[in-house]
């Protein structure tokens, strides 16, 4: 799975561990943010370091990209 900044434009570092997760740099702090294989678009994942969220975003490549969330979005909470 390639993985790309929220942007689109520049691609982030990938890698795996042994707990069978992807570490993606944060565009915000650049530190690793751990997601599962298996997420789904649409799925949230938060930065521990600098606790940004991020929703993640699939294409039709299988691409990986990450959207910022920002204070006062509604998600149905």
């Amino acid at each position: 799975m390639e993985v790309k900044e929220k942007n689109g434009n520049n691609k982030l570092g990938i890698r795996t561990d042994e707990k069978n997760e992807i570490k993606v740099e944060c565009p915000v702090c650049g530190e690793p943010i751990e997601i599962p294989k298996d997420v789904i678009s649409g799925e949230l994942v938060t930065c521990k370091i600098c606790n940004t969220d991020f929703e993640v975003i699939i294409n039709e490549k299988n691409e990986i990209s990450l959207k910022e969330i920002k204070a006062g979005e509604d998600w149905g909470e």
